[in-house]
């Protein structure tokens, strides 16, 4: 367990490289939005900026821009374990993100009718040995994978270095 340790520290630190980071995007996130994410633009934030509240092993990359002039935070989950509850952790972390920035915004901002939330972009770097099957949608995490009209669902990017080349 202390090499997954050092691997997460090592993770981690590479990743807290802006351009380490916009190229690991580039790379791993299939989505044509991630072009315009400038490294110039990624603020890294540090580990109690939204105020997690987890546990010495969990291992947390965080950055902030503005993608085609929205605000976007990109939040890394470091894994070195499979991990079933991990649905229900980005849940809550989503969640923590989104009510901070919520609770830190003006009171005359968010009453405004064109007020939106950012977009919070959940990313689960896996580099353990299991296989990772674990559902990458909320939705499939439910029982009976919900009802579709009116659950809450939202989905992650895996990346499991097992399975790159």
């Amino acid at each position: 367990m202390a090499n997954s340790n050092n691997d997460s520290r090592n993770y981690k630190e590479l990743l807290s490289n802006r351009q380490k980071f916009t190229n690991f995007l580039r790379r791993f996130v299939k989505s044509d939005w991630v072009k315009f994410v400038d490294e110039e633009n990624l603020r890294l934030c540090d580990e109690g900026f939204f105020g997690f509240q987890s546990d010495e092993s969990e291992s947390v990359v965080t950055y902030a821009a503005t993608v085609e002039g929205r605000d976007v935070y990109f939040y890394v989950m470091l894994e070195s374990a499979v991990d079933y509850t991990i649905p229900m952790r980005i849940l809550g972390h989503t969640g923590t993100i989104m009510t901070r920035i919520f609770e830190n915004t003006r009171k005359e901002d968010k009453e405004r009718e064109d007020y939106r939330l950012p977009a919070v972009v959940p990313i689960v770097y896996y580099f353990g040995s299991q296989n990772w099957d674990i559902p990458h949608s909320f939705k499939d995490y439910l029982q009976g994978g919900g009802l579709p009209a009116v659950t809450i669902d939202f989905k992650y990017t895996l990346v499991d270095i097992n399975h790159t080349t």
